[in-house]
Order: C-alpha cells, then structure tokens, then sequence
C-alpha cells in the first residue's frame, strides 16, 4: 500500500531488517579504514571507545528518515548536517564533501548487497534505482555534491573509486585494532570472515583478509536458515549488549503502520 513515506517500498525493506543493517555495518567497518578521509574520526573518542554503537547510532539516523513523512524529510536533513558542524567545529576540523559522499556510497553498496544475500535474489533495475533516488535525496539535502545523480552513474564512479582510492594507510591498522579491543578476539574473528566473504575482493586484498573454508559454510548457509529465534542467538553472541538494545529498539520503530 503507498503511503507518505519518504523511503520507498525496497527501501524501508531493506532499512526495515535488523540483519540488512548488520551487513552494512559489516561492509562499512571494511571500507571505512581504507578511506583516508576518515582519519578525523581518531579526533573522537567517541569512535574510538565503542565503534559499534557509532555505526548503530549513524544508521538509526538514516532509519528515522526512511520511515518518516515525506514533509518532515527536509528539515531533518538540515538538522542532521547542523550536527555534523557542530561536531567540526567542537574538534577543529572539517570533513570534506568527498567524505560524506564516501558514507552514502557504502550505504548504497551494502544495503543493495545484503539485501540479495539475505533473500538470494537480485533485485531489479526499478527497485535498484528506486532505492539510489532515496539516498540521492539525502545527499541534496545535507548538500552534498557531486553524489552521482543515477545508479548508473554511481556503478562508474564506484568501480574507479574501488581501483584507485580504497588503499591501505597509516590508519588502517588502528581502525582494525579498535574493532578488536571493541569485539574481543572471536567475534573479532567473525567479522573479519564475513568481511573477507562479504565485501569486493580488491578491498578484502588490501585489508589483507585471509578466509577459512570452513567459515563458508556457514557464509552461504545462512540466507537459508535465517529465522528470529537465529538471529536472537547471533545478537546475543556477536553483539555487545547495549547495542542489541538499540538494536531491538530499531526493529520495533521500523514496523509502519502500512505493511509492504
């Protein structure tokens, strides 16, 4: 049923499910230490104290907007580019435009991927672009430029970026280091697994991500066995405590009125 939503259906699908939101967190804690523009966020100890809750924080952001009234879309888009400011100006430093268009890169990457892994399926041209437009939006918003204005556009964009802008730098290591003091030594395991299964085999090479043939099994098992009682389990044993709070409490503002 339509509805004044500002996400569209594909993408309050995919910003609906707790384990699509996992995936993205999965692709971008891989991605993010390859992007050189990311080293102010050492600057935060915020980051650097409990990485998880950051990204959990980052992507209820973008799932308020996705679930929001179309009218209300803009002036949350204002106020969520405020914060970014104020946050510059707290650290003295600036995040540059090719930052912020790195993030809604890795948003547009990994929503589209976990979701075809989730329910092994390709999703189709409409529903691809569909779900581009919707991040594209939020680019206009916080006045981002130069975010490519078709899916078309982004798929030439990401693959040059891919080859020649994803490298190993002086941070690399300490963002990995922080996963690992974050997530203890198994769940740390875990991660860097389904990051070397999950993420473009160029940026698993230079994050230098070794996988264990028998972690695939589980890899390619799971779209098959995913179920709630699975995913409390995984919640339970993966994620810390306070984030499977947020966690919970984000599948239960994801469930709008109209279902799709």
């Amino acid at each position: 049923m339509q509805n004044d939503y500002f996400g569209s259906d594909i993408t309050r699908k995919i910003w609906g499910d707790i384990e699509n939101i996992l995936l993205i967190y999965v692709g971008t804690a891989a991605e993010f230490p390859l992007i050189h523009e990311n080293h102010w966020l050492f600057k935060n100890l915020t980051f650097t104290q409990n990485p998880q809750q950051r990204f959990v924080n980052t992507f209820l952001y973008n799932q308020t907007l996705f679930f929001s009234p179309k009218q209300q879309v803009p002036q949350m888009l204002i106020a969520i580019r405020a914060i970014h400011q104020r946050l510059e100006a707290r650290q003295e430093t600036s995040i540059s435009n090719h930052a912020f268009i790195e993030v809604l890169s890795m948003l547009v990457e990994y929503g589209i991927q976990g979701y075809q892994y989730l329910h092994r399926t390709t999703l189709n041209s409409s529903e691809i672009e569909a779900y581009y437009q919707d991040i594209h939006v939020i680019a206009q918003g916080m006045q981002i430029k130069d975010f490519p204005p078709t899916y078309a556009t982004f798929c030439e964009y990401r693959a040059q970026h891919i080859q020649t802008q994803l490298t190993k730098n002086l941070y690399t290591t300490k963002f990995y280091n922080i996963y690992q003091q974050d997530l203890g030594k198994w769940r740390y395991w875990i991660l860097c697994q389904f990051q070397a299964y999950f993420v473009a085999p160029a940026i698993s090479q230079r994050l230098e991500l070794h996988r264990h043939p028998l972690f695939y099994l589980g890899y390619w098992a799971y779209p098959y066995l995913r179920c709630a009682w699975l995913l409390g389990l995984i919640l339970r044993l993966l994620v810390k405590p306070d984030v499977v709070t947020a966690l919970t409490a984000f599948k239960h503002m994801a469930q709008p009125k109209h279902r799709f």
